[in-house]
């Protein structure tokens, strides 16, 4: 049996509707914008009996238990990925995200191998043409070496 007595919903880094509600009601949260460089990660809740929809989504809901409620958004900060004589997957990424890369060159060119000077940046094969690195914490900046046939 549900109570009929009103919780709060408080959010870190976003809203709620409603921001007090009854146990067994569903609850719409929304994360706040992010700030430049980041994007929205996930949803975390301090409060027992909390179970997202969707944790890894900016909006998503959850059945209110029978207490007041803590949840709290959480950002990651995302970096740029320049690739000269290639291209990445991606243009942006996380830490820790897996990033695939391959040479661009042209018909006169021969690829040679991977380089970079960024912090971090350890190629999975620097030789092959189609290789990967695990993004770091910081921008990266890697090239296609190559020489022309």
């Amino acid at each position: 049996m549900f109570s009929s007595s009103a919780y709060t919903i408080t959010v870190t880094n976003g809203t709620s509707n409603p921001t007090t509600t009854a146990q067994g009601d569903t609850v719409t949260i929304t994360a706040n914008n992010p700030a430049s460089r980041q994007v929205f990660d996930h949803w975390t809740s301090s409060s027992n009996g909390v179970t997202f929809s969707n944790q890894t989504n900016s909006s998503t809901t959850f059945i209110m238990p029978n207490h007041n409620v803590s949840v709290t958004a959480h950002y990651e900060y995302i970096y740029s990925i320049t690739v000269h004589n290639g291209r990445a997957n991606k243009v942006t990424a996380k830490a820790g995200e897996l990033i695939t890369i391959e040479p661009q060159l042209s018909p006169e060119q021969t690829f040679l191998f991977w380089t970079s000077t960024s912090p971090g940046v350890t190629f999975d094969d620097r030789d092959s043409p189609n290789t990967t690195f695990i993004m770091p914490s910081n921008n990266v900046d890697i090239a296609a070496e190559s020489q022309h046939s």
